[in-house]
């Protein structure tokens, strides 16, 4: 096989030699773009799931909160007509809370991150639930003992309290979770890197040692010429 190739012809040579270089340099260039596509897909998979999940999980409770403000505004109005606006105020604002729920939902793939979106759900229905009907209640003319009110007030203060903490930790949760992989995504790029430079170099001493080899090949066949065209002349 090395005699074969020693005599070869030096076209024969230089086209072998190219075909070979330019393999090496796409099988490079497939390296690097399969590197940038899938630090895309991570960094893609790292927005929707950890970082929107984290940011939907902060507006919701921002919408929460409004809706609350307007729940007790409601339940404490005494004009019937004020009652009415800061009721629809706060279904327009449980209405949005739902729309960020919805999305947390979707965005959930661990089996704790949907543990954690099911209670918050949970909470959240019984909250709209009982916090419309007393609103309505309200509106009715219905009205509580001070005992009942002090039971129902103790209620939604827990719901609420549960809600927001529950909001928290998923917002901590995806922040982490995005912390985490994107430190891992870095490393494996860094990897990613240091294999290409490595490839490379690695090319380039290839190709310098070919290129050499060639040049000292053809120095021969030029030498060899010469010669022979001196026996010639003589």
């Amino acid at each position: 096989n090395m005699m074969f190739f020693k005599n070869m012809k030096i076209g024969t040579k230089l086209m072998v030699f190219m075909v070979i270089l330019e393999f090496l340099i796409a099988g490079i260039a497939y390296y690097g773009i399969s590197v940038v596509k899938e630090n895309d897909t991570t960094y893609e998979a790292i927005m929707t799931d950890d970082v929107m999940a984290s940011c939907n999980a902060y507006e919701m409770g921002m919408h929460f909160n409004d809706a609350r403000v307007n729940m007790l505004l409601g339940l404490n109005a005494q004009d019937p007509a004020k009652m009415q606006i800061f009721t629809a105020a706060m279904e327009k604002d449980l209405d949005n809370t739902e729309e960020n729920l919805k999305k947390l939902q979707e965005s959930a793939r661990s089996d704790s991150a949907k543990a954690m979106v099911a209670n918050v759900t949970n909470n959240y229905n019984v909250f709209r639930q009982e916090t419309v009907a007393a609103l309505k209640a309200k509106q009715a003319g219905q009205v509580q003992s001070p005992e009942a009110q002090a039971a129902a007030s103790a209620k939604f203060a827990k719901l609420e309290g549960d809600i927001a903490n529950q909001l928290e930790e998923i917002a901590d949760m995806g922040y982490s979770s995005a912390q985490s992989r994107d430190k891992a995504a870095t490393e494996e790029m860094n990897s990613d890197v240091r294999n290409i430079i490595l490839i490379t170099l690695f090319l380039l001493v290839v190709s310098s040692a070919a290129g050499f080899l060639f040049n000292q090949d053809v120095k021969k066949r030029l030498s060899q010429l010469g010669q022979s065209a001196d026996r010639i002349a003589e």
